[in-house]
């Protein structure tokens, strides 16, 4: 019975792979057989190469003709054997940083062969009696036979010819591979020949190396084959599958596009679908727009009809969203089918197939949107103009305020009764009261319009808190508060930071505390943040506390008091009046600057504000706390009478940085035990002991500080000693004229700056320093005969420009008071024209005048002068605030005195006047 043959049965793709792995792992091994074969040859001729090379380079500088005069060994002791062993040493040795360091040949020597053929070793550089481990000597000696010559060495000897060996040969001091390289007398007569030995060991090591190459290589052309096989019947069975999977996907294609097409089509919104070249636009969107579908039926109809001649630039807009992989939506402006422009949001989605865009109706949403942006420029308009508002208003207001205020400060100068006095010191107090609401007011419309802008440059943090404190010292003593401020020496002297709002912030805290306390005492404290670093150069943030014994806050009051136009109390606003920004505007300016601004209340005990200030430190800083003390004030002792807080870091820390020793006691009866001078009284106790008694006035009464003064100055004169007493206090107007009366030697008001302590105290001290008693001039105005000296002292040509009657009334009587006559012009041609023909010392200028304002004078001035006749210029403004005078600085004027007029300002700017 016949049987039918069977069909050959097709290889699988793996043995495909398997065969494919085995032809690609033959062809890899005769090529690296061939690569290896090649290296093989490819080292042996460098090495031959680089050795024959060697030699004949030595053999280029061996001097053939000495060469002949060695012929026995007992000439290596010689100058002339040595100097001709430097060629071979210099190419045994090179050097590295000045140190000689041996190369990788073994030996380098020269040969000559007898006319019988002998070969005779003459030139060797090896140290003579340097061994081998089998006992044989390693240097070569001069006509030392050499049997063991390999057969290139016979070569080059008998032929002239460098060579170098092919394999490496052995003789009794190795197994070497050698280059030779022969060397000729100044005859041109061959002499013999440079022999440069490297050792077999080197060489195997070079020949070993290329050899575990082909060793890796042919075990990478295993691994290799067999991966390629592998990952060949991989490949095919990958080109089946995906054969398949394409004519899947075919159809899943077909598919999808049904599937989203019924899914845009129910689509409640407006969509539209994409997919190769099907368009499709659901029944919302076609109702929405107006169109049939046959007029959107394709993706250039739709931006034929719905853009029109925006079609290029809408169809350029797309291209590029759909390359970003269409990441944010779009707002289009899409023209109905009646003609009018509706807008569209269209947020389009990618998938693999194709696209889907949702499209919602947002034309009213827009509308609304731009009444709401229209409405808010309105707003900011508004504010602007609120702004701009109070300003001018502002400046009118200061305008006659200044001649309100100047005239009744001319008015209390001059001789009034009691009661007259007394009702013009209440206009001029209503009047100060009245410019402080209206600074408070321009802050908070110039905050509220975002006009506010913080700085940062370099101050010296101790003068500006110092500087706010001598604001406030004169009103604590009208009101008998101790006033006390603790700044730590290891606190930083300059930072980083806006000057001007950190004194502001300060300024308004401090103003509160003294409004609001009725007795007790005002602590202003500076403190680093926990955690915050105290290293010059970086950043740091610093705490700031002022703590009062007031009337306090209710708890339930505590969320008003940094509300715009808001007070703790409406009982309190009627008290104490005010209008509510002072504490609004300080949080403002602290959250500005980077930082927070709180308070702890107990009603009935007081209350601590407290607000932190980010700063950088500022290297190679100075300040007031650098200031180092006078020398006399070094071992004095001084007895130190009060029980205030803060004595430590306002009196005691300063002394004794000073080296003064201090002792403090707390009452006046301590001080008097201390101050006996009976017999029994202990060493060191007794009144000569003390150079200086500090005493602190509102320790007790006005009396009893008298009596200890009386009792200090009569010990003193007593004993011919020379013991000075100091009142140290905030209630100047109780102890001054005790003060006198006692012969007190000093009296300062607290807080008390130390460079300032240390003069005064180093002035009592020295015995050349008189010991007169001052006072500030706040509390004792200056008589008017003395101011109207000031002419006499300092005489100058003062022109003012001004354009209020008013004002030039004030100003012309003001002047009058210090002794000047001076010019007055009402606009700024006018002042141009005045200063152009005659020559002032300087100018007080008006900053908001018509025509020209004060800084396009100023300008015109320094233009328009030679140097030698520019003079000082003052500004003169209503507008009052720390910028403002920063302002005038910066547009080129030289000082500034602000409206209304105070005379210690006015006096203060005369001063300071620089004569040309």
């Amino acid at each position: 019975m016949n049987s039918r043959p069977d069909s050959p049965v097709p290889l699988s793709p793996h043995w495909k792979g398997m065969f494919v792995g085995v032809v690609v792992l033959v062809a890899t091994i005769v090529v690296s057989a061939v690569l290896h074969f090649r290296a093989m040859h490819a080292l042996q001729a460098e090495v031959q190469d680089k050795l024959m090379r060697t030699a004949m380079a030595i053999a280029a500088q061996i001097d053939g003709d000495a060469h002949r005069t060695f012929t026995e060994t007992a000439q290596e002791s010689t100058p002339a054997y040595a100097a001709a062993l430097k060629p071979l040493a210099d190419a045994l040795y090179w050097k590295q940083d000045g140190r000689p360091l041996r190369t990788d040949y073994r030996y380098i020597y020269t040969c000559i062969m007898k006319e019988n053929g002998d070969i005779f070793f003459v030139l060797d550089p090896t140290p003579p009696g340097q061994l081998r481990p089998d006992g044989v000597e390693e240097k070569s000696h001069i006509m030392q036979p050499y049997p063991g010559a390999s057969k290139e060495l016979l070569l080059t000897l008998r032929t002239g010819q460098p060579q170098a060996d092919r394999e490496p040969y052995s003789d009794q001091w190795g197994t070497f591979v050698s280059g030779y390289a022969p060397f000729y007398d100044s005859a041109g007569k061959q002499v013999g020949a440079v022999g440069v030995d490297w050792q077999a060991e080197t060489y195997a090591a070079r020949l070993s190396g290329i050899r575990r190459a082909w060793y890796l290589q042919m075990f990478l052309c295993l691994v290799s084959g067999f991966l390629s096989g592998v990952g060949t019947g991989m490949a095919l069975v990958r080109r089946e599958r995906a054969e398949a999977a394409r004519r899947h996907a075919i159809e899943e294609e077909r598919r999808n596009r049904e599937r989203w097409q019924i899914m845009v089509e129910t689509l409640p919104k407006p969509a539209v679908h994409l997919q190769g070249d099907v368009f499709w636009i659901n029944e919302p969107l076609l109702k929405s727009l107006g169109y049939r579908r046959d007029e959107l039926a394709s993706l250039d109809a739709w931006f034929t009809r719905l853009f029109g001649e925006r079609a290029t630039e809408a169809r350029a807009n797309y291209e590029a969203d759909r390359e970003g992989g269409f990441l944010r939506s779009r707002e289009l402006n899409l023209r109905t089918a009646g003609g009018e422009m509706r807008c569209y949001e269209v947020a389009s989605h990618a998938y693999k197939p194709g696209e889907v865009w949702l499209l919602e109706d947002i034309t009213e949403r827009k509308a609304f949107q731009t009444s709401l942006i229209a409405a808010r420029e309105e707003a900011e308009a508004a504010v602007q103009a609120k702004s701009a508002f109070l300003a001018t208003v502002s400046h009118e207001i200061r305008t006659p305020m200044n001649g309100v205020i100047g005239m009744t400060n001319l008015l209390l100068e001059s001789p009034l009764e009691s009661h007259q006095r007394e009702m013009a010191e209440t206009i001029r107090n209503s009047g100060e009261a009245l410019v402080v609401v209206i600074n408070d007011i321009l802050d908070y419309s110039k905050i509220e319009a975002g006009g506010m802008e913080i700085e940062s440059e370099p101050f010296d943090l101790r003068a500006c808190v110092e500087d706010c404190l001598d604001l406030f010292a004169g009103l604590a003593t009208e009101k008998r508060l101790q006033l006390l401020y603790t700044l730590p020496w290891d606190a930083p002297g300059i930072i980083h930071g806006d000057r001007l709002r950190v004194r502001q912030v300060l300024c308004n805290l401090i103003g509160n505390a003294i409004k609001f306390t009725e007795r007790g005492e005002i602590e202003v404290r500076v403190e680093f943040a926990e955690g915050a670093s105290k290293k010059s150069g970086e950043r740091t943030t610093l705490r700031f506390l002022v703590r009062d014994t007031g009337i306090g806050i209710r708890p339930d009051r505590m969320n008003r008091l940094f509300r715009d136009f808001s007070q703790a109390d409406v009982s309190t606003a009627r008290k104490y009046g005010g209008t509510g920004l002072g504490l609004a505007i300080s949080r403002r300016l602290v959250e500005l600057m980077g930082g927070v601004i709180s308070v702890e209340s107990t009603p009935g005990e007081g209350a601590t504000f407290f607000f932190t200030l980010p700063a950088l430190i500022e290297p190679l800083e100075y300040s007031d706390a650098d200031v180092e003390a006078p020398g006399s004030l070094r071992g004095a002792q001084a007895l130190v009478v009060s029980a205030g807080a803060g004595i430590d870091e306002q009196i005691i820390e300063p002394l004794r940085r000073a080296g003064v020793q201090c002792v403090v006691v707390a009452t006046i009866a301590q001080a008097r035990e201390r101050l006996k001078t009976d017999a029994t009284a202990e060493a060191g106790s007794r009144l000569g002991d003390w150079n200086l008694v500090l005493i602190d006035a509102a320790l007790e009464s006005g009396d009893v500080a008298q009596a200890l003064c009386s009792e200090v100055n009569a010990l003193a004169v007593a004993q011919a000693l020379k013991t000075q007493a100091v009142v140290v206090s905030t209630l100047l107007t109780v102890v001054r004229e005790p003060a006198r009366e006692t012969g007190v030697a000093r009296w300062s008001d607290r807080p008390l700056r130390a460079p300032a302590l240390w003069r005064m105290l180093a002035e009592l001290i020295d015995p050349k320093a008189p010991a007169e008693v001052s006072a500030p001039a706040r509390t004792e105005p200056r008589p008017v005969a003395s101011a109207a000296a000031l002419a006499q002292e300092k005489p100058l040509r003062i022109l003012v420009a001004e354009d209020n009657q008013v004002n030039r009334l004030v100003a012309r009587r003001l002047f009058e008071r210090f002794g000047y006559g001076i010019d007055m012009v009402a606009n700024g041609h006018e002042a141009l024209r005045a200063v152009q023909d005659r020559i002032y010392d300087v100018i007080f200028i008006d900053v908001q005048m018509p025509e020209l304002n004060g800084y396009q004078v100023t300008a015109h001035i320094r233009e328009s002068l030679p140097a030698e006749r520019v003079p000082w210029i003052v500004a003169l403004t209503a507008n009052a605030r720390d910028e403002d005078r920063e302002e005038c600085l910066r547009r080129g004027m030289n000082d500034y005195v602000s409206k209304p007029i105070n005379v210690v300002d006015l006096e203060r700017a005369l001063r300071a006047v620089r004569k040309k």
